[in-house]
Formats: structure tokens, C-alpha cells, sequence
């Protein structure tokens, strides 16, 4: 079963977000990236990887099935346009890939809402 990250846009909208196995391959192969060798990067204070296409990938892939890439490119437009920030989706979006449990040892967790 998929664990869902929720985040409270700036603008007003509340994203229920959840990934599995296949969309992060599809990531993956978008990014022409291992997600390991991005989480491992992040690891060491490095976010080089962390680019607007990386934020629109996750999030198309995180929510409901049959959201485009215009569909993630207006949520992170109209959360910037209300005061939000690219690191608050950025966050998010590593929290919603940390949630599978496939990065962390131990039993996963029901991940906690994020504001």
C-alpha cells in the first residue's frame, strides 16, 4: 500500500501525494536518474539535483493518476504566485519518495501532514 505525504498549498489547495514502485521507475527514467544516487547527493548537502523538472516529475507522478505535467507545472506556479517557495515543493516532494519506506530502514509509517 502506497503512504500518502499531504501538503497545504500557498494557495489554498491541500495535494494528497503517494508514489509506488512504477512511478518512481518512470521518475527515474525522466531524470535520466538514479533516485538513490539524487537521495544520496541530497545526503551530502548537495542539491544540484533538484531541478524544476524534478519537482514537476514527482509531483505529476504523486498525485492522482491522469495529472499532466501542465497539471504540475500550474500547482507549483499558483503555490509560488501565493507566496510559497520551489524548497517548500522540493521538500515535499522528497518527504512523498521518503514515505515508500524503500530509502529507510524500518517499518513505514503513516507520513505526517505537512503545512
Amino acid at each position: 500500500m502506497k503512504k500518502e505525504t499531504i501538503f497545504d498549498t500557498a494557495d489554498g489547495k491541500k495535494l494528497r501525494l503517494s508514489l509506488n514502485i512504477r512511478d518512481m521507475m518512470e521518475i527515474e527514467q525522466e531524470l535520466d536518474c538514479s533516485l538513490f544516487a539524487l537521495i544520496a547527493e541530497v545526503g551530502m548537502g548537495s542539491m544540484r539535483s533538484i531541478t524544476m523538472k524534478f519537482t514537476t516529475s514527482v509531483l505529476r507522478h504523486a498525485m492522482p493518476k491522469g495529472t499532466t505535467e501542465e497539471d504540475a507545472e500550474k500547482v507549483i506556479e499558483n503555490h509560488c504566485y501565493a507566496g510559497g517557495t520551489l524548497n517548500g515543493l522540493n521538500t515535499v516532494a522528497l518527504n512523498t519518495i521518503f514515505a515508500t519506506g524503500m530509502f529507510t530502514p524500518g517499518k513505514v509509517e503513516e507520513a505526517a501532514e505537512e503545512k
